[in-house]
């Protein structure tokens, strides 16, 4: 696969069709110096890359690269953003775009793309926005920044029904929870979420919220033992937790509890051989430790 920064006389598919002429796939990613314009593809429309080899070229956000079915397509969608495509529109979309992140509301109006798993919304957007750029029922994994903004897909049975895993990124606080009143996200199976305090208040409203909760990660100050015995007990579906921590607690050491009595004693569904654990320094340092949990299903 070819990553280049170029420039915009190596945009010729004559040309790159003499040099891969003999490969059974092409990968390739350019970035060009300035904007092209929409001819500047038609060379990339030939029989030998639609026809013979069934390669598809996209143009986005001044970059060009080829479309492979086994190689999904991540987009960043800008202020400025625009695109080309080599083939129907309707081909490229289903096919080949995975994940859409939207970083700002775009001036154009852009194609919507109909066969995206996973969105992640980094603006305030409305549902009518997003609606013209996404299939919202193809979508299975949501990321959002606060918790309100999931106020704009509810209820998430008809609006995005198809949706598993979610996160969500800044700090979810008691009063945003209870926004949602008495509302439960009973298809979400996958949650990644971040807390700063009161993780023990917080902590029931979100059993209520999402009552069937099988993977959960979170990032936190500091994490008791207590508070993760709690979450466990909690969430009845519970699988894998992974809790990401800035510090250790003062009641943790580096063996963390080798003495499983020390965490069955006060925990209602954690038996002997029902559960592991582990704790790990973490490369990343805005996240010290990581305390990660695989639990046996009940």
């Amino acid at each position: 696969e070819l990553n280049l920064h170029v420039l915009n006389d190596l945009i010729d598919g004559k040309r790159w069709e003499i040099l891969a002429n003999c490969l059974k796939t092409f990968r390739f990613k350019f970035y060009v110096q300035s904007t092209l314009n929409l001819n500047d593809l038609d060379s990339f429309r030939t029989s030998f890359w639609l026809e013979e080899k069934h390669w598809y070229i996209d143009y986005w956000n001044n970059c060009i690269f080829s479309l492979n079915q086994s190689s999904p397509i991540d987009i960043d969608i800008y202020q400025s953003s625009f695109n080309w495509f080599t083939q129907s529109e309707d081909t490229i979309n289903n096919m080949y775009i995975n994940q859409i992140t939207i970083q700002e509301i775009p001036i154009k109006n852009i194609n919507c793309f109909t066969h995206v798993k996973i969105l992640d919304i980094k603006c305030s957007i409305s549902r009518e926005m997003i609606l013209s750029m996404v299939d919202l029922k193809q979508i299975e994994h949501l990321s959002v920044l606060k918790m309100t903004d999931l106020l704009n897909f509810l209820p998430f049975e008809f609006t995005i029904p198809n949706v598993y895993a979610l996160t969500i990124k800044q700090s979810v606080t008691f009063s945003m929870i209870q926004q949602f009143r008495s509302y439960q996200f009973e298809q979400i199976r996958k949650l990644n979420i971040d807390l700063n305090f009161d993780e023990d208040v917080i902590f029931k409203l979100l059993f209520y919220r999402f009552p069937n909760i099988e993977y959960f990660t979170y990032q936190s100050l500091t994490c008791s033992k207590d508070i993760m015995i709690h979450l466990i007990d909690g969430f009845p579906c519970l699988l894998n937790a992974s809790i990401f921590i800035y510090r250790l607690p003062k009641d943790m050491k580096s063996n963390f509890y080798p003495n499983q009595n020390t965490i069955i004693e006060n925990s209602h569904r954690l038996k002997k051989n029902n559960f592991t654990y582990r704790i790990r320094k973490c490369l990343d340092i805005q996240k010290s430790f990581s305390i990660d949990w695989w639990i046996a299903p009940q």
